[in-house]
């Protein structure tokens, strides 16, 4: 409130000081070369008094398009009382220029007819406008402004809602497959049982904590990865046959939190998950001058689905990217015995 109270204070001093200027440029005494800060004085206090007429209209009539703009008055009401307040504008200044200025101010003793000529009339609605017409002016301005402020911050919130969306589809996706891996070793008393416990339980707290954030190293999300990598192995044992190639120049480049996960959840999920054959699964993720690249390689059986089939993988990975990266591009190829996705992402294109 009080910055926007200092910006109507700044219009009007600006607004007083120009006027005033031109009547002091303009006067004969400037023309002849007597210019003097007692000249500008003496054009500045006309340019107060004028605001006692000047600063009701303008602010009567931002009340008329507050009221039409936010539809409780009808165009022909906010036009007719428009012209009403601009017409007892008019009646004022004519009152005040001719009792007050000329009369008492600079003593100029003149009749009253004379300022009701029509070309005085004419003259004082020129003035009127000019002052409306820059007032309004600025005012539909700012409102314009201010409309696609609150537009792009709507479309903000509603992208970051649907990216928030997405983050928590992945999240019971991957709790699930997790707990299936210690049902396993549970049903097989496995020593591992614990460790996989306490695993499951750090990961859990990078969900509920890390992935709330707009962004984290790219070393965290790396080391998520690996995590989960050593949970699935621990699952698969003997007949997953894992290769993982990680190579981060800067550890501390920053990515969206999960999203590289999804990725290699498919490659499990429905590589090694639908098959009872040894399967294999190639991981390899770098990062070079903020240019990532993620490539994900899996076996499968020829009729298997593809890993996008009705799942919320590739499919929320893109739509994530679409929120949050402008330079990226995923390529996934479906081959008879082999799935495939290419991810590449320029880290610093991030648009949120």
């Amino acid at each position: 409130m009080q910055k926007r109270i200092l910006y109507h204070i700044s219009f009007w001093v600006a607004y007083v000081l120009f006027k005033s200027y031109l009547n002091f440029s303009t006067s004969p005494d400037a023309e002849k070369g007597i210019a003097s800060f007692q000249l500008f004085i003496e054009s500045l206090v006309p340019q107060l008094m004028y605001l006692v007429v000047k600063i009701p209209m303008v602010y009567a009539l931002f009340g008329i398009i507050n009221k039409y703009f936010q539809h409780q008055w009808s165009l022909p009401k906010s036009v007719l009382i428009a012209l009403l307040i601009f017409a007892v504008s008019i009646i004022n200044y004519i009152l005040i220029n001719h009792f007050v200025i000329l009369n008492w101010y600079y003593g100029y003793h003149e009749p009253f007819q004379t300022s009701l000529l029509l070309g005085s009339i004419i003259y004082t609605s020129f003035i009127i406008s000019f002052t409306c017409g820059i007032a309004i002016a600025i005012k539909l301005i700012r409102m314009n402004l201010r409309q696609k402020e609150a537009s792009q911050e709507v479309m903000k919130k509603k992208l970051e809602t649907e990216l928030n969306l997405l983050k928590s589809q992945i999240n019971p996706h991957f709790l699930f497959n997790t707990l299936n891996n210690i049902y396993s070793l549970a049903m097989k008393k496995s020593d591992d049982t614990g460790p996989v416990v306490m695993k499951l339980s750090k990961l859990l707290r990078f969900m509920l904590y890390e992935s709330e954030k707009d962004l984290i190293l790219i070393s965290e999300e790396v080391k998520l990865l690996e995590d989960y990598i050593e949970l699935e192995r621990i699952r698969y044992n003997d007949r997953l046959s894992l290769t993982i190639s990680i190579e981060i120049s800067n550890p501390n480049a920053t990515i969206t939190p999960l999203l590289l996960l999804p990725l290699i959840e498919n490659a499990f999920k429905h590589g090694a998950s639908e098959s009872m054959k040894t399967v294999f699964i190639e991981v390899v993720i770098s990062e070079q001058n903020n240019h990532l690249k993620a490539s994900v390689k899996n076996s499968k059986e020829r009729n298997a689905l593809p890993v996008d089939c009705g799942g919320i993988g590739l499919k929320n990975v893109r739509r994530q990217l679409e929120l949050t990266y402008s330079d990226f591009s995923l390529d996934v190829k479906n081959e008879e015995h082999l799935f495939n996705v290419d991810l590449e992402i320029d880290l610093g294109s991030y648009m949120l």
